[in-house]
């Protein structure tokens, strides 16, 4: 991948999360570090299937994903006190991809 948002890595036995320099003030950052917080405690050993097969590979996207979003909205709860009143404000707040925007809706009515 050149020039990922957000990756993991093993660094003699320690799992670090790095996240690109672009993002270090976008609210995208929360996201992204989820996501791959997902893959260094799901997927760390894994990670060279996870760049030679495509399908697995979107397939554990989609599970990186689904975790960064539920993570952040229990944070969000957890410190607001309620479900967020306004999805795509919360999206934005949070750098929350759009095609989460379903799985969300999902998630809070539960």
């Amino acid at each position: 991948l050149s020039n990922p948002d957000g990756q993991f890595i093993n660094v003699v036995g320690k799992l670090i999360v790095l996240i690109n320099q672009k993002l270090k003030e976008s609210p995208e950052r929360y996201f992204v570090i989820a996501h791959e917080l997902y893959h260094a405690v799901e997927h760390s050993d894994l990670a060279g299937y996870y760049v030679s097969n495509d399908k697995f590979r979107g397939k554990l996207e989609r599970e990186a994903n689904k975790f960064a979003a539920t993570l952040i909205l229990r944070y969000h709860i957890d410190n607001v006190g309620n479900s967020p009143y306004s999805l795509e404000k919360f999206r934005k707040v949070y750098g929350v991809c759009e095609d989460m925007a379903d799985y969300l809706i999902s998630q809070i009515k539960n």
